[in-house]
């Protein structure tokens, strides 16, 4: 009986190992392992990185000519001031003005942030009635196909000169700027911004105009280049 207790307790614990054995063959060990993708996007920031305007009174160059038909001046009569830059909006205050006064003014947009830009849109508005309200007057700069400089003017200088009152505008504007071209980041485009008073300007009156430039990302606009168009007419991408 004792051989047979014996054969007995060892198979009992064979038979635990194999239950054993069993359990562990069904038992599964595992790891995840995982990817994680993560996208920061850049900025689009432009701004105006220069505000330099000369006026047309200056006695040493009295009679000779300053530009798109306005001469110096031999008094010192008008004034301007200018906002500080670099600023998304300039503020350029004329006083004192008179028929045949001007001021060229060299303004600089810049790319100061870290997507490429293209220069999309550039336009006036004007406010001629003194209501505070720019709706008297659009005028939208236009690059056509192989036009190598934006066509943007209120009064075309060659025709109606300060001194013509055949077109009523008080006032002249003029803005010449890189339409359409790309800009890098850090990457400035000169324009220039002229403005003149005409003949048939208003005593006691102020005029503004509001000069606004839209800015797209690279891949989001309607030019190919500087003055370049995707198709003719232009059709610029403006805000949704």
């Amino acid at each position: 009986m004792k051989g047979l207790g014996r054969k007995t307790s060892l198979l009992l614990v064979l038979a635990v190992i194999a239950t054993a054995l069993t359990g562990a063959a069904y038992s599964l060990w595992y790891e995840d392992v995982a990817v994680n993708a993560q996208v920061a996007t850049g900025n689009l920031d432009v701004t105006f990185s220069r505000f330099q305007c000369l006026e047309n009174e200056d006695i040493d160059f009295a009679g000779q000519n300053f530009d798109d038909g306005y001469l110096y001046g031999a008094k010192e009569v008008g004034s301007f001031t200018s906002s500080p830059n670099p600023a998304d909006n300039l503020t350029l205050t004329i006083t004192n003005a008179y028929p045949g006064y001007a001021v060229d003014c060299k303004i600089d947009v810049q790319n100061i942030g870290n997507v490429p830009i293209h220069i999309e849109r550039e336009y006036f508005d004007f406010d001629l009635d003194n209501d505070g309200q720019f709706d008297d007057l659009h005028i939208e700069c236009v690059a056509n196909d192989g036009f190598q400089q934006p066509d943007c003017y209120n009064v075309n200088f060659l025709t109606d000169p300060w001194t013509s009152t055949a077109n009523p505008a008080p006032i002249y504007v003029r803005w010449v700027n890189g339409l359409g071209c790309q800009l890098h980041t850090g990457v400035r485009n000169a324009g220039d911004l002229f403005i003149g008073v005409r003949q048939p300007a208003a005593e006691n009156t102020t005029y503004r105009v509001r000069m606004t430039i839209q800015a797209n990302q690279w891949n989001e606009s309607g030019y190919s280049g500087c003055y370049t168009p995707k198709q003719t007419p232009v059709v610029p991408v403006t805000h949704p």
